[in-house]
């Protein structure tokens, strides 16, 4: 199956950095008619969620059907960076290219295949996945609102945004790309509109292409890793420059090459928001120094994660 081919900016555009909506088209998986009756599984505990999913609705089966499906995708580039976002999966981000040297940044999914390990089942791999306030974000694969802002500094901003409705709270993630700078950043804003006190969990899951040149570099303060329980061993993470594997809590080296089966890096956050305080605000930043070499795993991919209040 061929790589997606992104559309070019319209020329109509002005300005470093562009940003516009037009539609891709990828091979696509659909799930099946969502159950009519609501979900209370209960006893499907994951980071802080259960299996009750109510009044979201819960699918239990993905199409054996292969469609070409438009779907809608916004935009933004600058003279580094070119980053699509689907809005109608979650917001997600699906592509980062390296202009420079046409290298994916993050794993671009050739096709739209859902997985059914999603707390209201469908769950895709690929991108950059936003999740809050618990687990794989219950609305990981539904559409969110969307609004392409310009600031005064000529930086645009792809604003996502949803009213999650098991908690009643909302949830805004903003894309950012500003003139001459060769980073991607994300804002973050959750709304708490209840009365009450909620907690929530927000990360962010980076997908990268695994092969022999991967590698994960972590800071030298850094003597710990935790991967996942040892019924997911076969998706643990693992050394690359070693054969055994690692295990979790296992103690590691600073900066020793790592690599993970999944592909996936995670940038977190966690905090509380009160009816006082009502919003808590993020700002991770995804640093993506374009690689002056070609090749793959020439590029270095760090994070900085924000803080909650």
């Amino acid at each position: 199956m061929k790589q997606v081919e992104l559309p070019a900016a319209p020329k109509t555009l002005a300005g470093p950095v562009k940003a516009w909506s037009e539609p891709v088209v990828l091979p696509t998986y659909e799930p099946a008619p969502a159950d009519r009756n609501p979900m209370f599984l209960e006893k499907r505990v994951f980071q802080g969620s259960s299996g009750r999913v109510y009044p979201l609705p819960f699918f239990d089966r993905i199409g054996s059907e292969l469609l070409q499906k438009s779907w809608t995708a916004l935009h933004i580039e600058n003279d580094y960076l070119r980053v699509t976002v689907l809005p109608e999966l979650g917001g997600r981000i699906y592509a980062v290219v390296d202009k420079i040297n046409g290298y994916d940044l993050v794993y671009r999914n050739r096709a739209i295949k859902p997985a059914l390990v999603g707390l209201a089942g469908p769950w895709l791999s690929g991108g950059i996945e936003f999740n809050w306030p618990q687990h794989h974000r219950p609305s990981t694969y539904m559409p969110t609102a969307w609004e392409i802002v310009e600031e005064a500094d000529g930086s645009r901003v792809i604003w996502l945004s949803e009213h999650e409705p098991m908690n009643r709270m909302k949830g805004m993630h903003g894309v950012r790309l500003s003139p001459g700078k060769a980073c991607l950043e994300l804002a973050v804003r959750l709304h708490n509109r209840t009365e009450l006190t909620q907690s929530f969990l927000w990360w962010a899951n980076v997908a990268t292409e695994v092969h022999e040149d991967y590698q994960s570099f972590f800071p030298e303060d850094v003597h710990f890793i935790a991967c996942r329980p040892r019924r997911h061993r076969r998706n643990s993470c693992r050394s690359v420059a070693t054969p055994p594997t690692i295990s979790a809590g296992m103690p590691i080296s600073p900066c020793r090459p790592a690599t993970c089966a999944s592909g996936h890096a995670t940038i977190s956050s966690a905090a509380m928001t009160t009816p006082s305080t009502r919003e808590s605000s993020m700002s991770p930043t995804i640093t993506y120094p374009p690689a002056r070499s070609s090749g793959r795993g020439a590029t270095t991919i760090s994070a900085m994660p924000g803080t909650g209040t």
